[in-house]
């Protein structure tokens, strides 16, 4: 499946670069917005952006894209909410895709809030 991710309280979309950086800007149809979702057998899920084929990655504290290298801070996991928005929990750290009104994209500890919370719009 290709989807665009698009947050909850900004209505941006995720967006990546060849520069590997992660954030969010208003959706404008690149490829760059576009993740391919690959699933794992462990049931979590790869998301490799569709202009780069780098891979959504994680540590404690940055959101960024790397080269494919099937470790866990590469995997994620989708917990569907009550309005059918998920939020994006990476398998290593346990933390969550969160971001903010400026754009910004980060990990964060889950809290409930909205700008954790992703629309999955298939393609």
């Amino acid at each position: 499946m290709i989807a665009v991710l698009r947050n909850k309280a900004t209505h941006k979309v995720l967006d990546s670069n060849s520069n590997k950086d992660v954030y969010t800007l208003d959706h404008n149809g690149s490829n760059y917005q576009k993740w391919v979702f690959i699933q794992q057998d462990d049931g979590t899920y790869i998301l490799k952006n569709a202009a780069t084929s780098f891979v959504l990655d994680s540590n404690n504290e940055h959101m960024y894209t790397h080269v494919l290298n099937g470790g866990h801070f590469q995997k994620w996991r989708f917990h569907r909410q009550n309005d059918g928005s998920y939020v994006m929990k990476n398998l290593a750290t346990s933390r969550v895709l969160d971001s903010n009104g400026a754009g910004n994209a980060y990990p964060l500890d889950s809290n409930g809030g909205d700008y954790q919370k992703w629309f999955i719009e298939a393609i």
